[in-house]
């Protein structure tokens, strides 16, 4: 027997989805702070103050530098410390959201089955909009800053970078992750595939309890 309220709920969390995957697709992990890196790199090498006891032969202020590194290390601890959190309580809300309907597939519940598809995409758009996407957009930001310290650290001046190599594990990673047509591109598909993989897991519980709902 037809739901409308069961199918108007569906229709409304694949609204929200499609809204996800729209305001998604707008951030990134590529983008650095240009400001941020040339200020990093004259502050490092002291530009435009009297040379540093601590500085080594080629100009560089290891005090400085130990610096730059905490702040990178912190950087990346923060990064890690919200994924945890955000895996965490989705693992809990995302859970529950599919064993709702999984459970509502089985056997009918005593309630409208309006009422279990209401609380199924409720959980998962509390996590999703309330957690996983203000995550993305306070990384996005870290990320800026931790691009601009990895070029800045890597930033060739006379034919010579700060360490003598490519620093940074996350700018290692978009350069060795290329599209198969354009090797000057990082491959996109890969990168738009892991940030909207939450969007098309909505998609599809939405659309599953679209399914249920004629039924």
């Amino acid at each position: 027997m037809f739901d409308p309220a069961t199918f108007c709920i569906s229709i409304a969390g694949l609204f929200l989805a499609i809204v996800y995957l729209f305001k998604i697709s707008y951030l990134s992990d590529n983008k650095i702070d240009e400001r941020i890196k040339d200020d990093i790199t004259d502050w490092i090498k002291g530009k435009g103050t009297k040379k540093n006891s601590g500085e080594n032969g080629e100009g560089i202020s290891d005090s400085k530098l130990n610096l730059v590194l905490k702040d990178y290390e912190i950087a990346n601890q923060e990064l890690q410390r919200r994924d945890n959190i955000t895996l965490l309580i989705g693992s809990i809300l995302v859970a529950s959201s599919f064993f709702i309907l999984a459970n509502t597939s089985i056997s009918k519940g005593p309630y409208p089955m309006s009422g279990y598809a209401f609380a199924s995409v409720g959980l998962y758009l509390i996590w999703l909009w309330t957690t996983h996407y203000t995550s993305k957009r306070l990384d996005e930001t870290a990320y800026r800053r931790i691009r601009a310290i990895e070029e800045a650290l890597s930033k060739k001046e006379e034919e010579k970078s700060i360490f003598g190599y490519q620093f940074g594990i996350h700018t290692y990673t978009i350069l060795n992750t290329r599209s198969k047509n354009d090797k000057e591109k990082p491959a996109q598909w890969l990168q738009k595939g892991r940030r909207n993989i939450w969007g098309y897991i909505l998609i599809l519980l939405t659309l599953s309890w679209m399914i249920l709902s004629f039924y």
